[in-house]
């Protein structure tokens, strides 16, 4: 029976299974996440590339550490089934991870960059495989393991100074933080309740990071959100809002036109008469012309009917 700080339970496997089965289900969808930039359709195998991924470590890392807890879970069965069956996925997915990798690694650098961390966890390996068959015991396995989960759990700080300085969380993507969290809060309470120090020592860890780092991501994003609010309103009123027409009131009409009359005005001389040319003017009629044409005026004046008016 587990014993800490005066307390002692009892191990239930029904319960022990559980929570370790849990466990096992969401550490699985973080070693699943590497599969569509290894194996997708534009991933490394089928672009023979790998420009799209920064660094190959990670694989590596990840290949040895599983490798550890496989060798430190398989001494103790089948009290630490769970453990061994999500390290052997882990283990068999990042092999083919770093093999890719390292078939298509970018320049002679970084095949040596793959080489050394290819080198430098053998050689861990085998430091622990050492100690433990010196003890005769399994646990080197462990603490090692242990070590190395510390140390994974430091990576995505790699990329913080980036996020602090471009107030983004482009590079800090949320599903991974989410899942961290949760697998390391489950194989805390797996470790604590069989109360096996190399799982549940880097597990706390893992909560710490994992709490810092979703407070972290939502308040940059809170910070992205208003600053991309408070630029899409800026935008809205720059040179779109329609030019501001004068007031109906009374008030404001007086002092329209107060200030019209008040305009000074400028005088437009009157556009002069244009020059035509000179044309000849008939001659007026003489004296006798406008005596006889008076005479026959008259003359039918005289000669014309005469009208009757009725008096009813």
């Amino acid at each position: 029976m587990p014993t800490f700080a005066g307390l002692t339970w009892t191990v239930v496997p029904a319960v022990k299974d559980a929570i370790g089965w849990a466990a096992v289900i969401a550490v699985l969808g973080l070693f699943l996440a590497p599969v569509k930039d290894i194996w997708g359709s534009k991933g490394a195998f089928k672009a023979k590339s790998t420009e799209n991924l920064a660094t190959g470590f990670p694989y590596f890392a990840s290949f040895y550490n599983c490798l550890l807890w496989v060798l430190y879970a398989t001494a103790d069965l089948p009290r630490l089934l769970q453990p061994l069956v999500i390290n052997i996925i882990g283990m068999t997915l990042h092999a083919s991870f770093l093999s890719v990798y390292w078939r298509y690694a970018k320049d002679d650098a970084d095949r040596k960059s793959c080489l050394t961390a290819f080198l430098g966890g053998a050689a861990t390996v085998a430091l622990a495989a050492y100690l433990s068959a010196v003890s005769g015991s399994a646990q080197p396995f462990g603490n090692v393991a242990m070590v190395v989960n510390v140390v994974m759990y430091y990576s995505p700080l790699a990329a913080l100074g980036t996020v602090l300085k471009e107030r983004s969380v482009a590079k800090m993507p949320f599903a991974p933080l989410l899942m961290t969290f949760i697998g390391s809060s489950l194989w805390f309470t797996f470790g604590m309740y069989i109360f096996d120090a190399p799982i549940f020592i880097p597990n706390v860890i893992g909560i710490l990071f994992g709490i810092g780092q979703l407070v972290l991501y939502a308040h940059i994003s809170a910070g992205e959100k208003k600053r991309a609010a408070e630029g899409g309103a800026a935008s809205g009123s720059a040179g779109t809002a329609p030019a501001a027409l004068p007031s109906t009131s009374t008030s404001s009409t007086k002092t329209f036109h107060t200030t019209l009359a008040y305009r000074p005005r400028v005088m437009i001389p009157p556009k002069a008469a244009p020059i035509r040319p000179h044309t000849r003017v008939a001659p007026r009629a003489t004296a006798a012309a406008r005596s006889a044409a008076s005479l026959r005026v008259g003359a039918r004046i005289r000669h014309a009917p005469r009208m009757r008016m009725a008096v009813i």
